[in-house]
């Protein structure tokens, strides 16, 4: 007889709660969708939502951190254990099966990370936002969602959890899950999962956005007295309905 592993669909329902009834769309119990929440990137980026109301997400194992492809700093994690013995070798190949295709799923959503730390963080600007010209922007849990939500995919939305290396669990969970080291970011995830069978084999995908979500952006602090003018004037000028600000910090 055929060893399986079942994953239940329903397990992770009971950690969250469905935005809106018509749209599938859901949000982590215990977060307020008034929470404020902040993504560090490129001017690039910010224009690219700005002129053509899309956002673009990228899928997990295309990020450029090592950690959220899945690798580990000691090898002796990526091994998984097994029984030994009787019918081992039969389990043991059904259970591979299920832990990679656990790995794989997790690897496969398309992730968009942001922070709720609300004072500028200078190694996130370092981190994310320091090749080219960056930029902070600023939304809400709810406002995010809600421009999103007329796509056809499943979201979620929740706080990362920090845990050990080494930490495993369904592919649910391990969408929400960082080293402990990462801590200090104190991220908000947002999760989505294509319906569509040739979306989910893409690295990223454009999200159309029924409304703006953007509430205000902050210029990096490594930008010059003159770009951080130039830059100010130029985006008042298109954007006047934008609030944008200069940074609290300061880069000689």
């Amino acid at each position: 007889m055929e060893t399986t592993f079942q994953f239940n669909d329903t397990s992770w329902k009971k950690d969250f709660y469905q935005l809106d009834s018509e749209y599938d769309v859901f949000v982590q119990k215990g977060l307020d969708l008034d929470t404020k929440i902040y993504r560090y990137t490129s001017l690039d980026t910010l224009l690219y939502i700005l002129s053509r109301s899309e956002y673009y997400v990228s899928k997990r194992i295309c990020f450029t951190d090592k950690n959220e492809q899945g690798s580990f700093r000691n090898l002796k994690y990526a091994f998984d254990r097994g029984p030994v013995g009787g019918d081992a070798p039969e389990y043991c190949e059904a259970y591979l099966k299920h832990v990679r295709g656990q790995k794989n799923e997790a690897m496969q959503s398309f992730i968009s990370c942001w922070t709720e730390r609300e004072k500028e963080c200078y190694l996130m600007w370092k981190s994310y936002a320091s090749k080219g010209i960056g930029v902070r922007i600023e939304t809400t849990v709810g406002q995010l969602l809600k421009s999103l939500q007329d796509n056809p995919v499943k979201i979620f939305c929740a706080r990362v959890d920090y845990k050990p290396e080494g930490y495993k669990d369904t592919w649910f969970k391990r969408m929400f899950v960082k080293k402990e080291e990462y801590e200090q970011e104190q991220e908000i995830r947002i999760c989505l999962r294509p319906e569509n069978a040739e979306q989910r084999c893409c690295n990223g995908l454009p999200f159309k956005l029924t409304k703006p979500f953007i509430t205000s952006v902050v210029l990096s602090p490594f930008l010059s007295v003159l770009e951080q003018k130039f830059l100010l004037e130029s985006l008042n000028k298109s954007y006047p309905d934008l609030d944008i600000r200069r940074s609290l910090l300061v880069e000689d």
